[in-house]
């Protein structure tokens, strides 16, 4: 089943728990989410990747500044708590800081002029999660393997990889039905379509909000809790 109607909202309800798409060094989209969610008490879940395509060489390093200080420090931006997902964009960055698959990284959109400086923040990127669970939500970069527990699947580099590189729950969704009772929907980027998120699996249980930032300039944030939709683009927000 996918679904072309949505509920978009410009308004922060009490409580929300909002992830954020593929940013991809779009550092001016992500400073107007920055802006909207600034100050609202809600929980932040960057959904991973982001960083390379940016316009401008220069702007990953802005947004892994920006996104590392609201994880860090949540509170000084009036955030309940902020966390980050690791993607495959940032898995091939550290690759080629290890001094391997650089050719890969450069020629998926990495910024190879400032390789160097993105050593400062290696230490932060490792430790960041394959996936985290809000109430009755899981939150993924690829949208995770299709009917697996995310749990039982960390128990290899391989199998852990299919957490930034897998994409069949875009085509097929979660199949949550078949390993938890608990979770009702997986958010998560990795596979844009276009400006419009979407939505997948015959329960509808799969919500990706990965718009194509950098093709599109459209940037995505879902608010979980409230099923609410709200995009940024390099023009104006749309409400």
């Amino acid at each position: 089943m996918e679904q072309t109607s949505f509920h978009f909202s410009h308004d922060i309800p009490p409580d929300s728990c909002i992830a954020l798409g593929d940013v991809h060094g779009q550092y001016y989209q992500l400073t107007q989410f920055v802006d909207w969610v600034k100050g609202s008490d809600a929980r932040v879940i960057f959904l991973g990747d982001l960083v390379d395509r940016a316009k401008n060489p220069g702007d990953d390093l802005l947004v892994l500044n920006l996104v590392r200080a609201m994880c860090e420090s949540p509170e000084d931006f009036g955030l309940a708590s902020c966390t980050s997902l690791i993607g495959n964009h940032e898995t091939m960055l550290l690759n080629a800081l290890d001094g391997y698959g650089y050719r890969d990284w450069v020629s998926n959109g990495g910024d190879y002029a400032n390789l160097k400086n993105f050593q400062e923040y290696v230490p932060w990127l490792r430790s960041l999660p394959y996936f985290v669970t809000v109430g009755d939500t899981l939150f993924t970069h690829s949208g995770g393997v299709y009917g697996t527990d995310p749990r039982d699947h960390m128990n290899s580099v391989t199998n852990r990889e299919d957490f930034v590189w897998d994409r069949s729950v875009p085509k097929r969704g979660s199949g949550l039905v078949w390993w938890t009772k608990t979770l009702k929907k997986n958010v998560f980027g990795h596979t844009p379509r276009s400006a419009m998120p979407y939505i997948s699996g015959p329960s509808g249980d799969s919500i990706c909000i990965d718009t194509g930032c950098y093709d599109t300039g459209t940037l995505t944030a879902y608010n979980a809790t409230y099923n609410q939709f709200t995009q940024f683009t390099n023009v104006k927000v749309k409400s």
